[in-house]
């Protein structure tokens, strides 16, 4: 004969505060927009001269931003 022994179930947990929430949804946004930032930094870095030649407003203004941070490098 199986007895079974059961424990009590646990109290239900609240539900997470609207802060909780607003920092999650602020978390998850801005992990997408600094994967995005670093995403086109290494493909400025990689291959400048494909963004050159399909957008070239970006690239020069891209260009022009690298060079004031970076004086010394030859572009």
């Amino acid at each position: 004969m199986l007895i079974y022994s059961f424990s009590p179930s646990l109290p239900p947990s609240p539900p997470p505060s609207l802060p909780q929430v607003g920092f999650f949804v602020t978390d998850v946004m801005m992990n997408v927009v600094s994967a995005a930032v670093a995403a086109v930094l290494v493909c400025f870095l990689e291959d400048s001269q494909a963004l050159a030649i399909t957008h070239p407003d970006y690239h020069s203004y891209l260009l022009a931003a690298w060079s004031m941070r970076f004086p010394d490098i030859n572009w």
